[in-house]
């Protein structure tokens, strides 16, 4: 396990919407200040249902590659539809010692549709534009571009904002 110098942070892809009775899966990226991916020493996960109850914890996610892990979580056909949370822990080894941190993501279940094939259909046009637009939505800020605005380049422009 690697130390890492600057505590980054971490971000969850394909949280949204999920009908009752489909799987809510949950991709996170961990990664350092300066953009390079980095594996935490361990994992925590809970998911919590409408009014904050545990549903289901478990220790450590599958590792896709270094610093991206997968979950996944079985929506019961019956399941109370409303705003859920994934919440995780994670430990990170950094040049100052083990930091903890513990961050949540909401993902909403609604009522499954009368039609199969009409949610078929919403689920592969999902995951049609999740891949048109997943490599455009993970571009590293620290390697943007700079458009100065004035001739003594003190006020930039940037594209990302903030």
């Amino acid at each position: 396990m690697a130390l890492i110098e600057n505590y980054g942070t971490s971000t969850v892809t394909q949280d949204g919407f999920f009908t009752q009775g489909s799987v809510a899966a949950f991709v996170v990226h961990f990664y350092d200040l300066d953009g390079n991916y980095y594996d935490p020493s361990s994992i925590y996960v809970e998911i919590l249902d409408p009014d904050d109850t545990e549903i289901i914890t478990y220790d450590g996610m599958q590792k896709l590659e270094l610093g991206v892990f997968a979950s996944k979580y079985i929506i019961a056909s019956d399941a109370e539809t409303g705003a859920y949370t994934f919440k995780y822990t994670f430990i990170t080894n950094t040049t100052s010692g083990a930091e903890t941190r513990t961050l949540e993501e909401n993902f909403i279940v609604i009522e499954k549709l009368a039609s199969p094939v009409v949610e078929a259909q919403r689920i592969i046009m999902k995951n049609y534009l999740e891949t048109l637009i997943r490599k455009m939505q993970h571009i590293p800020v620290r390697t943007e571009q700079v458009e100065w605005v004035d001739n003594t380049r003190t006020i930039a422009k940037l594209t990302f904002g903030n």
